[in-house]
């Protein structure tokens, strides 16, 4: 079998061309996925410091209750021992 080679250059580059273009297109590919992936990254950090954001203003407001509740407690105790002491 006699291959000539202006033929098989020629199907040699129309190969190299197909797969330029296919190489191209997966490329695109490539950095479209990971612009994405890089958006939903930021998307997921905000969110994360917003939680974070509203848990550390979850305990503020969870201490300042404690706290009230602790003042009222002693002010109780308090009021009983001013009451026991008048009578």
């Amino acid at each position: 079998m006699k291959i000539n080679p202006e033929i098989a250059y020629s199907e040699l580059a129309a190969q190299h061309e197909f797969l330029k273009g296919r190489i191209l297109v997966l490329a695109q590919s490539v950095a479209d996925r990971a612009s994405e992936r890089d958006q939903l990254q930021a998307e997921l950090t905000a969110m994360q410091t917003a939680r974070d954001a509203l848990a550390a203003e979850l305990d503020a407001v969870k201490k300042e209750r404690d706290d009230l509740l602790e003042d009222r407690r002693v002010t109780a105790e308090l009021q009983e021992e001013a009451n026991g002491a008048a009578e």
